[in-house]
């Protein structure tokens, strides 16, 4: 049995399995929960009436409101931070120099990737094992997706059109102008690509002076796919997608799709080929927070080194959307 600590207890740290409609378990505390290698023991946010909600609901009688003084009086294994992204270098940092043996940091990692090499570094140097909660790399969805790139399903992959559309607005007090809404539901959108498509070899990105809000990109990758992308705010709806197309047929996956096209004779046009729907192959039914804080075990017993989402690919993710926001275009 893991003891676990979790410090943020807003929407991604448990709030969110009150959502109706959403899929079960969605939240950190979901993950745990259905784990029984996993015991929630202590919890700290800088919300009293929230962090004692979260101490009623999950029977959790240590309770603080600062995370140096849990990290001084309280045992644990395992760390979460679900709190801003102002806060994780520093919370991350103090818990591997307290012996904490695994931590998960919610997404985004941090604001650089100065930030992101200092955790990285104080955890190798502690021994401490760093998983970023980019929860896409631990769906059965994506896993499958990426399963199928590599068998060629869809012949090789040439481009993808990636976009995540979201209400969010620059004039918001949290808002990084700089990193458009790339550091918001963007950070996903960036991981699940390197994800699924390997390395970038080169980089071009701006943000437009009359639409601050919004992030555009082209992403070469070593393989040859070329990305493009657009993150973008002050929508009315949300959309995450990305339109895969190859050589022989298309997959388009995201949070609305899930599509498979193949290659037929044009019904239409003698001698042309086009593209006729197909059904998307199975995949286990299986919770990517469930997955996830079963590889947080595997990790702890041993069974596994490196995980799937570790304090190195959440670095990379960070240092691509500087890349991407270094040159704003004025036009």
């Amino acid at each position: 049995m893991y003891k676990v600590g979790i410090v943020g207890t807003g929407r991604i740290g448990f709030l969110l399995e009150y959502d109706p409609l959403r899929i079960k378990p969605c939240t950190h505390i979901g993950g745990i929960i259905k784990n029984k290698k996993l015991k929630i023991t202590t919890a700290c946010d800088i919300n009293k009436n929230r962090l004692n909600l979260f101490g009623k609901k999950f029977n959790v009688k240590n309770l603080y409101t600062n995370y140096k003084q849990m990290l001084k009086q309280e045992k644990i294994d395992i760390l979460v931070v679900s709190t801003w992204t102002n806060s994780h270098k520093e919370i991350t940092i103090e818990a591997a120099k307290k012996g904490i043996k695994l931590i998960v940091c919610e997404k985004p990692m941090a604001f650089t990737t100065k930030e992101c090499k200092a955790m990285v570094a104080a955890c190798k140097k502690y021994n401490t094992i760093l998983v970023i909660n980019h929860e896409r790399r631990y769906d059965p969805m994506y896993r499958k997706v990426k399963k199928m790139l590599d068998q060629k399903i869809i012949g090789d992959v040439r481009t993808v059109i990636a976009n995540v559309l979201t209400s969010i607005s620059f004039k918001k007090k949290s808002f990084i102008i700089d990193k458009s809404s790339l550091l918001h539901d963007g950070t996903h959108l960036i991981d699940i690509s390197l994800f699924l498509f390997g390395k970038p070899k080169r980089i071009r990105g701006f943000i437009p002076s009359y639409r601050k809000d919004t992030a555009y990109g082209i992403i070469e990758f070593r393989n040859g796919i070329i990305l493009f992308l657009e993150a973008g705010g002050d929508r009315k709806y949300f959309n995450f997608e990305l339109d895969i197309q190859g050589t022989e047929g298309r997959i388009i996956v995201g949070n609305e799709y899930l599509e498979l096209w193949k290659r037929k004779k044009s019904p239409r046009y003698t001698g042309f080929f086009e593209l006729e729907q197909q059904k998307f192959p199975k995949f286990p039914d299986k919770n990517q927070f469930i997955e996830e804080y079963k590889e947080v075990t595997a990790l702890l017993d041993g069974k596994i080194k490196i995980p799937t989402s570790s304090g190195d690919d959440g670095m990379k993710t960070i240092e691509l959307i500087e890349k991407l926001t270094k040159k704003r275009f004025l036009f």
